[in-house]
């Protein structure tokens, strides 16, 4: 469920460097804090332009206040890896 809503998030909000052409994927490891909110942590742009890198980065900040996980009933920080194609 949280993958098919980030997907969605992804394919809706992303802008693609107009000024670049090509492919390739960024790798943005990022957390979902005890307040819901998202905070990256670490981005890695496989070689690409550090255009490709800040737009990877503004969509995951870009995302809205989440359910934030639980563990033994305490609120807890997740953290994810996405790879975000472009």
């Amino acid at each position: 469920c949280f993958k098919q809503q980030l997907d969605k998030h992804i394919a809706t909000h992303l802008c693609y460097p107009m000024e670049f052409c090509g492919r390739g994927r960024v790798l943005v490891s990022f957390c979902i804090g005890t307040d819901g909110f998202s905070k990256v942590l670490r981005v890695n742009g496989l070689g690409l332009p550090k255009e490709f890198e800040e737009e990877a980065k503004r969509i995951i900040e870009s995302l809205p206040c989440l359910i934030p996980g639980k563990q033994n009933g305490k609120t807890v920080a997740v953290t994810f890896a996405y790879p975000i194609h472009f």
